[in-house]
């Protein structure tokens, strides 16, 4: 009889462009997973119909903008020259483009676009500017965008610190200014964990990230902003 938990959201796969040189998320081909996506987010759709939301897929982010040879590569289609870094990124920028052609051609269900950063705050807002602009550019301006996955200090050495807090902080509030729908930390375990920044690891006490969480729930439930200038 198997369980039921109520989940709304359904994300279709984790990264799957990955390191196109060590992909461990993905093994098949970027034409495989658009299949995987379609036939189930299809699928899925016709069993369920509007009771759940389907996404994908997770995406590494878009740090090939940071990355004046990979924006020349993607204008131009020559690649010669490269480090292995602006290689990567750039296949994860062709990937997501080739993902929204994919879009635009089979039209399947699709009811939020989800991606994933550990870059500083700041740029952040450059590549959800990005996700805004392609999105709606391929005529899916109306769908949810979730970070569901980032961390602006993952660092041992920095993670937990003023400045971790304060960047959160930052992230989480101009991300109000913009389409952002949802976003999730990563990560928030109590103990070891290689990215936990919310707790501290042997006294299993709350961060000053978590502070900044904290603070930002109680302006959120306030549910009004007061203008500046």
């Amino acid at each position: 009889s198997g369980f039921t938990y109520g989940i709304e959201y359904w994300e279709i796969w984790n990264e799957p462009e990955g390191n196109p040189f060590d992909n461990c998320m993905w093994l098949g081909t970027r034409e495989q997973y658009f299949e995987l996506y379609r036939t189930a987010a299809t699928h899925l759709k016709k069993c369920f119909g509007d009771k759940i939301k389907i996404g994908g897929y997770a995406s590494c982010g878009f740090s090939a903008l940071k990355y004046e040879n990979s924006q020349k590569a993607l204008q131009s289609g020559n690649t010669e020259g490269l480090t292995k870094r602006e290689a990567i990124v750039l296949h994860r920028q062709t990937y997501y483009l080739a993902f929204l052609e994919m879009l635009k051609e089979y039209r399947p269900p699709i009811d939020f676009f989800s991606w994933h950063s550990y870059e500083p705050f700041a740029f952040d807002f450059e590549q959800q500017a990005y996700v805004e602009k392609t999105l709606s550019e391929a005529g899916y301006g109306d769908i949810e965008i979730h970070l569901n996955e980032w961390n602006t200090h993952y660092k041992i050495e920095n993670r937990a610190t003023s400045e971790a807090a304060a960047h959160a902080a930052a992230l989480m509030w101009g991300m109000q200014k913009t389409k952002m729908s949802m976003m999730h930390y990563y990560d928030a375990r109590i103990g070891h964990s290689v990215y936990g920044g919310l707790f501290n690891p042997l006294t299993r006490t709350p961060s000053v990230t978590y502070d900044a969480f904290l603070c930002f729930g109680a302006l959120y439930a306030l549910g009004g902003e007061v203008a500046v200038t």
